[in-house]
């Protein structure tokens, strides 16, 4: 994480415009002592690599289950050169400085791989929330229980570790994308695995969690089955 000074904490903080040539627009209400700064203004802004920032907000926009409707012009904005990528960001945001110091951080989201439909590899199914989570049994009984229905299907490994970061997308290979997120925990305490792991000799004891991840994949089957079940959370 890095401590920004007053001059560089700066947040992305209103969107105009939802068409491709949008017409004049009413500025931005701005919030009481965070007066709004057109990006063009900000130090560094012209080197900025503005294909990849709109890219990237092209994507946030894709991964939304109800984008917003902003969305739509951003979306429809997929063969903008430099100046054009420039131009557009430009036109529909506007950043607020932060007064003081901030602290900017970040969420991650993983990204696996799925299928809609069972296999020998993707056999883990994505079970919705149980009606009442807080008395749910173990996570093996929740992914074994037949009366929740299976959203998708994953390789045991990734599904363990998306369960423990808590959301992520899945992606499959017709191009459809799916957001998991958190809906709720039974309650049981969490095990790390790679403790108990370590103990029983399977791998380091400084082990990463690739090198977890590794194991479970290359042990797949009730070998890593019984590993991740020892974690009940």
């Amino acid at each position: 994480m890095k401590r920004l000074r007053p001059a560089e904490a700066i947040v992305a903080l209103a969107l105009s415009g939802c068409i491709a040539t949008p017409p004049p627009v009413a500025p931005p209400v701005t919030p009481p002592g965070q007066p709004l700064i057109p990006i063009a203004q900000l130090p560094g802004w012209s080197a900025e690599d503005h294909i990849g920032a709109l890219a990237l907000v092209r994507q946030v926009c894709k991964d939304q289950p109800t984008p917003p409707a902003w969305c739509a012009s951003a979306l429809a904005a997929d063969r903008l050169g430099e100046p054009g990528a420039k131009a557009f960001l430009e036109r529909r945001f506007r950043a607020a400085p932060v007064l003081g110091e901030g602290l900017l951080t970040a969420y991650f989201a993983p990204i696996y791989e799925a299928r809609h439909t069972r296999d020998a590899t993707f056999s883990a199914p994505v079970r919705p929330r149980p009606t009442d989570p807080a008395s749910a049994p173990d996570r093996a009984a929740i992914e074994a229980d037949p009366a929740l229905d299976a959203l998708a299907w994953m390789r045991p490994e990734d599904l363990f570790f998306l369960q423990i970061q808590g959301s992520g997308t899945l992606t499959f290979p017709d191009g459809g994308r799916m957001q998991a997120a958190f809906a709720g925990s039974n309650g049981r305490p969490f095990v790390a695995i790679a403790g108990p792991m370590a103990a029983q000799g399977l791998i380091a004891a400084r082990a990463t969690a690739g090198d977890v991840r590794d194991w479970l994949a290359a042990h797949r089957g009730p070998e890593a089955d019984a590993v991740m079940r020892l974690d009940p959370r």
